[in-house]
């Protein structure tokens, strides 16, 4: 029973995955987005310096390239550490 359960929820999570990477999903995704910003323009500011750390680590590069991005990073860390 408990390979069973397994191998279900094995593809389950795959299912799963792959309806999250599907284009029309990241398009009405983005369409949601935007209407709840428009609606909340709270969360935009919340979830932007979140989403610019986000941004650097993804690229995989630690670097800083100007004074401005340092200090921009630095103050989404310092908020976020306050949150």
């Amino acid at each position: 029973m408990q390979e069973r359960y397994d191998h279900l929820s094995e593809q389950w999570e795959k299912k799963m995955e792959q309806a999250e990477q599907h284009s029309r999903k990241k398009i009405k995704d983005q369409k949601n987005r935007e209407l709840f910003e428009k609606l909340f323009p709270e969360l935009k500011r919340i979830k932007e310096p979140s989403e610019k750390i986000n941004r650097i680590d993804a690229r995989g590069i630690n670097i800083v390239r100007s004074d401005a991005e340092f200090h921009e990073l630095m103050d989404a860390l310092n908020e976020q550490a306050e949150v």
